[in-house]
């Protein structure tokens, strides 16, 4: 599994050792962007580039089109609707006019792939979006479920199970990413091994802010702070980011970690989709 850290703009060398790399589209901290500029022009780096959404900043299509474009990005998640998905298939719908006629006009010469986010509040609702997307989204590579999801279900086990059924369904079609570290259960990474290609998260360094190690955060809030991208390295116990994000990386190892039989996770497997 492929780690993206989501540092502030201060801690921006912690990233860099990563090949897959996130994008939030608000932050305007300079060396934030000036950090992003570099990555997207590296040809060791997998730059994804969120849409705004969680943050409650997200951007018009065209704003997202052409700031991911900009920079030179390899993958853009697509406009979403929290807990909606038949909103979120409108409004990538919408999206995907608006970037049929960008590549009109620029003649198809930038290329990148795209990422469609999950929602319902059962396994089923999410299974149903994710057979539309593939039948009439071909420009869609990757399946993406946030914390939302989990908490929609009612379910910290809910996106585990989801990433299941699509590898399952449609190992061929698509990947899978971990839009955020799930704080209401510690084992999902390693139950998600083999299974899930990308998780982004900025758990390592909200928890260091709080003194606190990986292991605490689910017991404890560890929201990010306010202004996070523009905090100081003083504003971390940075001993404590070396620990977390060491312990973060070994999680995800192949061999490193608890293994959680991912069917054993619900006593009824598969889900029902119908």
């Amino acid at each position: 599994m492929e780690i993206a850290l989501i540092p502030p703009s201060s801690l921006m060398h912690y990233a860099e050792s990563f090949r897959y790399q996130m994008m939030l589209p608000s932050p305007q901290n300079i060396n934030y962007l000036q950090y992003y500029r570099r990555m997207g022009s590296d040809t060791g780096h997998y730059v994804i580039m969120d849409n705004g959404v969680w943050e409650e900043q997200p951007l018009t299509p065209d704003q997202l089109i052409a700031r991911a474009s900009a920079y030179g990005v390899q993958e853009l998640v697509a406009p979403d609707v929290l807990n909606d998905p038949i909103g979120t298939v409108r409004a990538m719908q919408y999206f995907f006019t608006r970037w049929d006629r960008f590549c009109q006009a620029t003649h198809g010469s930038v290329k990148m792939s795209f990422m469609a986010v999950a929602h319902g509040d059962t396994i089923a609702k999410a299974a149903k979006f994710i057979d539309h997307v593939a039948r009439f989204m071909p420009l869609v590579e990757t399946i993406a479920a946030g914390r939302a999801f989990s908490r929609a279900c009612s379910d910290p086990h809910a996106r585990a199970q989801l990433a299941m059924l699509v590898a399952d369904e449609y190992s061929e079609r698509f990947g899978f990413h971990l839009l955020g570290y799930n704080d209401a259960w510690e084992g999902e990474i390693a139950a998600c091994k083999g299974v899930v290609r990308s998780l982004d998260t900025c758990a390592p360094f909200t928890a260091a802010f709080y003194d606190k190690s990986m292991q605490d955060v689910a017991e404890f809030n560890t929201p990010r702070p306010r202004h996070y991208f523009d905090l100081d390295e003083d504003s971390f116990n940075l001993k404590l980011l070396g620990r977390n994000i060491k312990w973060l990386t070994e999680s995800a190892l192949p061999n490193q970690g608890h293994q959680v039989p991912l069917r054993e996770v619900s006593p009824v497997w598969p889900p029902i989709t119908t």
